[in-house]
């Protein structure tokens, strides 16, 4: 069994911002799941494995998507798009490539087989499995905060430390990251330690107080987390949390 996670990026000027993470399995089937850690706007996901290209076409925005597919070769070359329309959100590769992703988009219908997947309620129904993460313990691999640390390093090294809740919260790291241009929008990430070793990781985005629904996808899968514990009304975050080694979500 082989498993890949890409990190779906956005270019913004210089910098790169963290849209979601797709996970890749593949032993009898390819199995799969996008995350998307804001609301955006996309209706279709591509990715390239070798010279094959996957359409999963009327998404509707999912924030949580599981898929599984026939069986391909994730030791090939890896590239993955949100499309809306035909603008393109978002973009990921695997270690391996060497070819700008922008590029390969632009070229995507050239040499490439493509294989549509049918996306419709009663297939999703049979097929897209309700659930936010492949739940296998990686065998001969790295752990799962190891194959997305650099991203995660370069985040926390480039935004505000949340300084408020690393003290509500003992033995953790936070940061906000503004995820528009203007910078008036966020969410935050997080690390959670036993000692010096990273067992969790955190994602979470902002509401007004607990009545407010959390985002659409990750009802089952997120916890809120007031920023005044004695406050019924106060405002925090809608968090989802992941173990480091697996990636699988857990309740904290």
């Amino acid at each position: 069994m082989l498993r890949k996670v890409l990190v779906i990026n956005k270019q913004i000027g210089n910098e790169k911002q963290i849209l979601g993470l797709l996970s890749l399995e593949s032993e009898n089937t390819l199995r799969g799941n996008l995350k998307v850690f804001s609301p955006l706007e996309y209706d279709k996901l591509l990715i390239k494995i070798g010279e094959n290209v996957l359409v999963f076409d009327e998404i509707k925005n999912h924030q949580n998507f599981d898929f599984e597919t026939v069986f391909h070769e994730l030791s090939l070359k890896i590239y993955a798009f949100l499309v809306d329309g035909e603008k393109l959100v978002g973009v990921a590769k695997s270690d391996n490539c060497d070819i700008d992703e922008e590029s390969v988009f632009k070229d995507l219908n050239k040499n490439a087989q493509t294989i549509s997947v049918q996306n419709s309620d009663e297939k999703n129904d049979s097929i897209m499995k309700e659930k936010t993460d492949l739940k296998e313990k990686i065998e001969n691999t790295e752990s799962f905060f190891e194959m997305i640390k650099p991203q995660f390093d370069v985040l926390f090294s480039q935004n505000e430390h949340f300084i408020d809740l690393e003290n509500m919260i003992e033995g953790t790291e936070w940061v906000k990251v503004m995820f528009d241009k203007n910078g008036s929008d966020h969410y935050i990430l997080g690390k959670i330690f036993d000692g010096d070793v990273i067992t969790h990781i955190a994602y979470g985005t902002y509401a007004e107080n607990q009545n407010q629904k959390p985002p659409q996808g990750l009802e089952q899968f997120c916890q809120f987390l007031p920023l005044d514990p004695q406050n019924e009304l106060s405002s925090g975050y809608y968090v989802m949390y992941q173990d480091a080694i697996t990636g699988e979500n857990v309740i904290m």
